[in-house]
């Protein structure tokens, strides 16, 4: 016997689910679990655990690969900030979570730029309670590291749920340009002992409308980027407005 499902009849199917399982989130939580052991259903995740989601930082890798070979450390400050930017343009469409790893977890993966030089990236779960993502990047043809670690922690507010992206970013170049008796030398500071070096903090994650209509992700509050080497500092700040 064929039987018929028509659209609306699914779609109050589906309603009456999405009811129920935020009825369920709001039991666990009332009951004192924390937003870490929430169990949630798989389809709210996308296919990929944090570590891999930690990669989108390298979409863009043109505004990186040619920045330590700028003449003057303004450039090259004004470069990263261009590259940091380009990292956070990734808004998806929709908003879904990547998987929790699990201790010891760790994704790998490869690039080749457009210069022909390679990147490589290693992330591994070097923490589960509180949850750490670690993360190495380095592209020796170019002298470029980035490394860091990330510690979610999320927080209710109303009907936004906001992640704060705890931990730190740092940037090194070990070839760069440097101003020697008025004269541009590259060098390599693996053999001087001169890194260049820029802190990057992490801006905060709200999701808006959680419970009620379709999910919107923005980036909010301020973060900041720092080179000790020139005393260089940019904070540039996400308008955080409730919709």
């Amino acid at each position: 016997m064929l039987k018929i499902i028509y659209i609306n009849d699914l779609n109050n199917k589906m309603k009456y689910q999405f009811y129920d399982i935020i009825r369920n989130i709001y039991l666990q939580l009332n009951s004192g679990v924390s937003i870490h052991d929430v169990s949630l259903p798989i389809f709210i995740c996308e296919p990929r655990s944090m570590l891999e989601k930690i990669s989108d930082f390298m979409c863009y890798p043109q505004f990186i690969i040619r920045v330590p070979y700028l003449e003057n450390s303004l450039q090259r400050f004004v470069g990263i900030v261009r590259f940091v930017l380009s990292c956070w343009s990734l808004n998806p469409h929709v908003v879904k979570k990547p998987f929790n790893p699990v201790l010891g977890e760790y994704f790998r993966a490869r690039w080749k730029f457009s210069d022909n030089s390679y990147g490589y990236y290693v992330g591994e779960q070097t923490s589960f309670n509180p949850p750490i993502s670690s993360y190495y990047f380095c592209n020796p043809e170019n002298g470029i590291v980035i490394h860091g670690e990330v510690r979610p922690k999320t927080k209710f507010f109303g009907t936004n749920l906001k992640t704060f992206l705890n931990g730190g970013n740092k940037i090194i170049f070990h070839k760069h340009y440097k101003n020697m008796n008025n004269r541009k030398e590259k060098i390599c500071s693996s053999l001087v002992g001169i890194d260049e070096e820029y802190y990057i903090s992490t801006p905060n994650i709200t999701i808006k409308n959680k419970w009620f209509t379709s999910l919107t992700m923005d980036f909010s509050e301020d973060f900041f980027i720092w080179c000790p080497n020139t005393q260089y500092f940019s904070v540039i700040n996400f308008s955080d407005k409730v919709r």
